[in-house]
């Protein structure tokens, strides 16, 4: 179940846009909602607005972020990332891509999320919430810079010379059977149709 989708720096979104299915505490049509623990969610939403306001970009962008991450294990170490930045200014050009994911897989809530340019995977982070404060799973910066926690270090850590400077540590993982990342990773694969 999807919670929110936010993207920054990717076709005509400069800014940080973020799509959010969780709700307000108005409770006139509570039995259409879903929950996960305290939180109210949207079964579903609809976009709407004017001709070039952003809603296939929006689209497009969730599309290209969600195929990234599936396709991920597939690139070759010197393939460039198929990614299209704001272009109307100069400064954002050069600027990196991101992309964030909440959402609830098998009863457990994730927080997913990586930075990027063409070449390079420049951030990368995954958090599970089994309670109402995130647990870090990993996280990684400067390209090649991973933490883990001491639970998670022992099994990721021997992965991490098994990824490339191009490729997300979340695919790499799971292809690499592991149990810590399986569940954060089938929800792209098998619950979100693009």
């Amino acid at each position: 179940m999807l919670i929110q989708f936010s993207v920054t720096n990717f076709l005509s979104f400069r800014d940080e846009v973020i799509l959010s299915l969780s709700t307000n505490k108005d409770n006139s049509h509570k039995e259409n909602l879903l929950f996960y623990k305290n939180e109210r969610i949207l079964p579903s939403v609809a976009i709407y607005g004017a001709n070039a306001a952003g809603k296939s970009n929006l689209h497009k962008a969730m599309r290209a972020a969600i195929r990234m991450i599936r396709s991920s294990n597939n690139l070759q170490i010197d393939q460039p990332l198929l990614i299209t930045p704001f272009l109307l200014d100069e400064n954002s050009r050069n600027n990196k891509t991101k992309f964030e994911f909440i959402y609830v897989y098998n009863g457990i809530k994730y927080e997913y999320g990586f930075v990027l340019d063409t070449q390079y995977v420049w951030e990368e982070y995954l958090y599970e919430y089994r309670s109402s404060k995130p647990s870090m799973i990993f996280e990684r910066s400067n390209i090649n810079t991973y933490r883990f926690t001491s639970k998670s270090k022992p099994q990721l850590s021997k992965i991490v010379d098994k990824n490339t400077s191009n490729k997300l540590f979340l695919a790499t993982a799971t292809c690499w059977n592991s149990d810590l990342t399986k569940d954060a990773y089938m929800w792209f694969s098998n619950m979100v149709d693009t």
